[in-house]
């Protein structure tokens, strides 16, 4: 936790200033959506959580769009990891 922690900080402290070089006065509208991003993804993911307890990501996938596109769904999320 610590490490990642300090690397998603030190990136947050670093990406104002490298989008103020392109973006000039704008780059806090990009730096505010970019950080409101993890916090859905938190809140979408704590929902399925609780309504689903028994069931994980892939599980889910084949329910929700069916054994052949659920399979390339998994196969797609799980080649993020290789």
């Amino acid at each position: 936790y610590i490490l990642s922690g300090s690397m998603i900080g030190i990136g947050a402290f670093r990406m104002p200033s490298e989008l103020v070089l392109h973006a000039r006065q704008d780059a806090w509208m990009a730096v505010a959506l970019g950080s409101i991003y993890p916090f859905i993804i938190v809140g979408i993911g704590s929902y399925f959580i609780r309504k689903f307890p028994d069931k994980n990501i892939l599980v889910l996938s084949r329910e929700c769009y069916g054994t052949i596109l659920g399979t390339i769904f998994n196969l797609l999320f799980g080649i993020t990891f290789i």
